[in-house]
């Protein structure tokens, strides 16, 4: 679809951070303390809790297509901060500019992206075009992570963050181009709208999406930060999970692939049937320490992708079933929201987790995911029906 190509460069330039590997010391070496640098990484989650809904709403308020301009402005300032950075304030300002700009696209990219797909004769296209966009930022991830090295030779950090921000600088040009999508013109609702705001919006069924959301971000987590202490258990080197990173990453290039292969599948069905894989991923990792665990490590985050988007399409479809496109930024924002409330309770909780109780989360998660197979069925029919 022509119309998502500049969204689709713009995920693209999003997922171009050569600094990444290097942000630690990209901060130490202007002075910021190791404890200072946790400290500014659990002020980013908290600036993007408490900001996810206002941003949401200001983004509804003027626009998806502005939010996610605001968006990408926001970020470039962040990354020119860390050029003239010389103490914590600096990096303190960098974090919140950061978190609005995260929040600004948040549930407002998804938000464009579904209305720019609505009125496609092709029900399925915003799955498709989202796990694109997916990949995009994927494909974008892999190339700055393959290439930072070489760069990081020639230029330095100060030149990884300035080729990470004509990166950026390129992604606000993409979203300038971007064309214009109004909610309220794209809606074609079967239900009036009932109430006013997106308050109204937030039902029990919404609650349940959440729920099922919430399980895919707690396996996202221990994707994140259990990876390399699994590799530990397993006997393997911990330089084997850029390998492992990047091989999972590159396997969500096939998402959109394998999506359009199942699109005529029922979402109940399909959740149902990857909530049991994953599960049993879940129980294969908690109970093995050796090379073969690899395996499941590169493809469990598939799985966990491909929940994603069925979850994603699910939610949009429900916002329009409730009246509420005109919220539909909001209500995004309030799953996330949700997301970065289990994120920081998940680090705080981590802090205290020891080795032996960090390979029981596995089992967790996998007794977790059979029980939201079979209660995610039970949701996801219950709003076909209604």
């Amino acid at each position: 679809m022509k119309r998502t190509i500049p969204y689709k460069i713009l995920c693209f330039c999003n997922g171009l951070v050569f600094f990444a590997p290097v942000s630690l010391l990209l901060r130490t070496s202007r002075g910021v303390t190791l404890s200072q640098f946790f400290l500014l990484q659990a002020l980013l989650s908290v600036a993007i809790f408490v900001f996810e809904i206002p941003t949401g709403m200001f983004s509804d308020h003027i626009g998806h297509k502005k939010g996610i301009l605001v968006s990408q402005i926001l970020l470039l300032c962040a990354r020119a901060i860390f050029l003239i950075a010389g103490n914590i304030g600096f990096f303190v300002l960098e974090a919140v500019l950061e978190a609005l700009s995260c929040c600004f696209i948040s549930g407002t990219g998804e938000a464009y992206l579904y209305e720019l797909c609505k009125n496609d004769s092709d029900s399925n296209s915003f799955v498709r075009e989202n796990a694109k966009a997916g990949a995009y930022g994927t494909a974008g991830f892999i190339i700055s992570t393959v290439a930072y090295a070489g760069l990081y030779r020639l230029v330095g950090l100060n030149g990884l963050v300035i080729v990470t921000g004509l990166a950026t600088l390129v992604s606000i040009v993409a979203a300038v181009c971007m064309p214009e999508v109004s909610p309220a013109a794209a809606a074609d609702s079967p239900l009036p709208q009932k109430g006013t705001g997106f308050l109204s919006g937030i039902t029990p069924a919404l609650f349940g999406l959440l729920l099922l959301d919430s399980a895919l971000c707690l396996a996202s987590l221990v994707v994140n930060f259990l990876y390399v202490e699994k590799l530990e258990w397993a006997g393997i080197a911990s330089e084997w999970m850029t390998p492992i990173i990047l091989g999972y990453s590159a396997l969500n290039l096939l998402v959109p692939s394998v999506l359009k292969h199942l699109e005529r599948k029922r979402d109940y069905v399909l959740y149902f049937v990857f909530s049991l894989i994953a599960a049993g991923f879940f129980f294969f990792l908690s109970a093995v320490n050796s090379l073969p665990a690899v395996g499941f490590m590169i493809l469990l985050p598939f799985l966990l992708e491909i929940m994603s988007m069925i979850l994603f399409k699910l939610e949009n479809e429900y916002i329009d079933s409730i009246g509420k496109e005109e919220s539909r930024a909001s209500l995004l924002s309030v799953m996330s929201m949700g997301n970065n409330f289990l994120e920081v309770v998940f680090l705080l909780v981590s802090a205290y987790v020891s080795s032996e109780q960090g390979n029981r989360m596995f089992l967790f998660l996998g007794v977790l995911f059979v029980v939201f197979a079979f209660l995610g069925n039970v949701i996801l029919r219950r709003m076909r029906r209604n």
